[in-house]
């Protein structure tokens, strides 16, 4: 069998250099491909700033993301005013605001997308047209962090929380947890002295303020916190899994040991699926980033489902776990 394509000398342009190649390219063509070489350069830039001292680490780091990045299933949403801004898919209106800049991001209060009033953490689709509201005297939260899924968004929060003294970084935590707890119908006076007993001894801390600035360097989402407290069904991952079995949900997640954790049944997420979790009464649930059951959820409170991450591939390996196991478990 012999496969033929035929093509004039202007489709064969097209297909080796796409849009770059044409020689009147519209204007947003222009914009979008500029919107992909801004990201480009981003990824280089964010891992070399010194370039007084050249690391073979950060080099071969920086290769992987772009790799990553070219590989990648991307999105373009455009301003009211027509410039294209290039996301990954599953990206919300607030990695849109971090991608026009981080002093947009850092006092965005809320989105109108196509015209339409949304939340920070509504995923946004190709081709929609996204507006972010601004308050001069707003400030980044804590719980962003669990939702956001652009790298230059989640570093532009991370470094404004860093610049923060210690007393600062403890209410901001505080106040990430109190916001969470409200989600919840729940509040500060709620909680028990053997609830805050039980978050301390669960961090491996000592104090409550430093589990408030755990929230605020984001290695802890407030998120989870309410749903260790709140879940219909906790168990206690110290007496039921060992450190050495790789066997259990909860090892599979990165940052979710000691949270109730499972695998939903409506998408069948399969280790190396891009994921994320929703927020449950019965603790943390993972699908697929895709999952159309995600919707409604999504659109009524696009809060409660937050980013998630496998264990690193070398984790996995040394717990002989195989995608056979998983479906068998699930």
């Amino acid at each position: 069998m012999v496969k033929v394509t035929i093509l004039t000398k202007q489709m064969q342009s097209a297909a080796r250099l796409g849009v770059i190649g044409a020689e009147h390219a519209s204007d947003v063509s222009q914009s979008v491909i500029q919107a992909s070489l801004r990201n480009m350069k981003d990824l280089v830039d964010e891992d070399n700033l010194n370039e007084n001292s050249p690391d073979f680490s950060a080099a071969v780091s920086t290769i992987n993301e772009l790799m990553d990045y070219l590989h990648s299933s991307k999105i373009i949403c455009y301003s009211p005013q027509g410039r294209a801004y290039e996301l990954p898919q599953g990206a919300t209106a607030l990695d849109f605001a971090y991608a026009v800049g981080p002093m947009i991001g850092n006092v965005a209060v809320g989105a109108n997308i196509d015209g339409k009033a949304a939340k920070l953490g509504t995923v946004v689709k190709n081709g929609q047209s996204v507006e972010i509201e601004v308050n001069s005297h707003s400030e980044p939260k804590a719980e962003w962090l669990g939702f956001v899924v652009t790298n230059k968004a989640r570093e532009e929060i991370l470094r404004w929380f860093k610049d923060l003294s210690v007393a600062d970084k403890q209410h901001h935590g505080r106040q990430a947890l109190d916001r969470a707890l409200r989600t919840h119908q729940k509040s500060f006076d709620d909680l028990t002295d053997a609830d805050w007993k039980d978050l301390t001894e669960w961090r491996g801390l000592t104090e409550k303020d430093a589990l408030f600035e755990q929230i605020s360097s984001g290695t802890l989402l407030p998120q989870l916190v309410v749903t260790r407290l709140f879940s219909d069904e906790l168990s206690d991952l110290q007496t039921k899994v060992h450190s050495d079995d790789m066997t259990q949900p909860q090892q599979l997640i990165a940052n979710a040991a000691g949270v109730e954790l499972d695998f939903a049944n409506c998408c069948h997420p399969i280790y190396g699926d891009p994921i994320v979790g929703h927020l449950s009464r019965h603790g943390l649930v993972v699908h697929r980033h895709k999952c159309f059951s995600l919707d409604d959820i999504r659109k009524d409170n696009p809060y409660q489902v937050i980013q998630l991450r496998w264990r690193n591939d070398n984790a996995v390996k040394q717990g002989d776990i195989g995608e056979h196991d998983l479906k068998k478990q699930r």
